[in-house]
C-alpha cells in the first residue's frame, strides 16, 4: 500500500527571506560567528580556541578576521582575551 509523501528542502526561499544592504556579507575581511550557550563551566578553554582559530584562521590567508560570539562570555574572560591575545570580541 503506498502512502502519499512530500519532499521537504532545506534551506530558506532567497525571494521572501533575504538581508537588506546593510546586512550584506563584508568584502574586505571574513566574519567568523561562534555559538556557545555560555564559556563557563568547563567551557572557558572554548572561548580561546575560537580566538586562536580566528587568529589562524587570519594568518592563513592573509585577511583581517572578525570574531563575532554568540553566547555569554563573560566581561573577565573577554578582557583576558583582549589582553592576552590582542584580538576583540563582539
Amino acid at each position: 500500500m503506498k502512502k502519499p509523501s512530500h519532499v521537504i528542502h532545506n534551506g530558506v526561499d532567497l525571494q521572501t527571506f533575504s538581508p537588506s544592504i546593510k546586512d550584506r556579507l563584508p568584502g574586505d575581511f571574513i566574519r567568523l560567528l561562534v555559538v556557545e550557550g555560555s564559556f563557563k563551566g568547563g567551557h572557558e578553554r572554548d572561548l580561546f580556541n575560537a580566538v586562536d582559530a580566528a587568529q589562524q584562521l587570519s594568518d592563513l590567508l592573509d585577511q583581517p578576521v572578525e570574531l563575532v560570539i554568540a553566547g555569554n562570555a563573560p566581561q573577565a574572560m573577554r578582557d583576558q582575551v583582549k589582553l592576552e591575545r590582542k584580538a576583540c570580541i563582539r
